[in-house]
């Protein structure tokens, strides 16, 4: 009997020392599962800061490329104005000229 009970005392110890081992583990599991957590949360906040920084610079340089294009634009348009303006003058003293030429070929035609 006496080997009966010592083989009960043995199981009944091993059985407790595996529950230990279990609830340790299952202690060690939760506290890196905690861990892993907040470094996610950590790393998830640290990457919208990221985005945030990131969205904020992509906009101040797409209004500075806007400002200097539409700026470009803006001399362009002027210089075409001007050049239109030029034309339009070159194309009038043309004509008068033509029409004086005409006037005076017409008045020494008439002298002859």
């Amino acid at each position: 009997m006496s080997a009966q009970l010592d083989l009960k005392k043995l199981t009944s110890n091993i059985a407790h020392e595996i529950v230990n081992d279990i609830n340790n583990l299952k202690e060690a599991l939760s506290t890196s599962s905690k861990k892993l957590a907040a470094s996610i949360r950590e790393a998830s906040t640290e990457s919208a800061d990221r985005v945030g920084q990131l969205s904020y610079y992509i906009d101040s340089e797409i209004k500075k490329v806007v400002e200097v294009v539409t700026e470009k634009y803006s001399k362009m348009k002027s210089v075409f104005t001007k050049l239109a303006q030029q034309l339009r003058d070159h194309l009038q003293n043309t004509e008068q000229n033509r029409k004086s030429v005409e006037t005076r070929l017409t008045a020494i035609e008439e002298d002859f």
